[in-house]
């Protein structure tokens, strides 16, 4: 869920109660997780490689059709590559 400001994303938050886990951001605020009862605040990652990445993705059904061969050699370029 999200909340758009003058179209500009302002604040958002996903909730996964199945596992336990909820992320929630705001512009200006930071970023943060809970997990087992543990809150942390979330920050960029290290990695300044492609090579070293880890790439998640949900869907390649929807929106893809045009890249579909750009997006598949990058999963080709990255360490791994989850789909949810």
């Amino acid at each position: 869920i999200a909340l758009l400001v003058d179209a500009v994303p302002a604040v958002g938050v996903v909730s996964a109660p199945a596992l336990g886990r909820r992320w929630w951001a705001g512009d200006g605020l930071g970023a943060f997780t809970s997990f087992g009862g543990q809150t942390r605040q979330m920050s960029v990652s290290g990695v300044s490689e492609l090579s070293a990445a880890s790439l998640s993705f949900s869907d390649l059904t929807t929106g893809w059709e045009a890249d579909r061969s750009k997006f598949i050699a990058l999963t080709d370029a990255v360490w791994r590559v989850r789909g949810y």
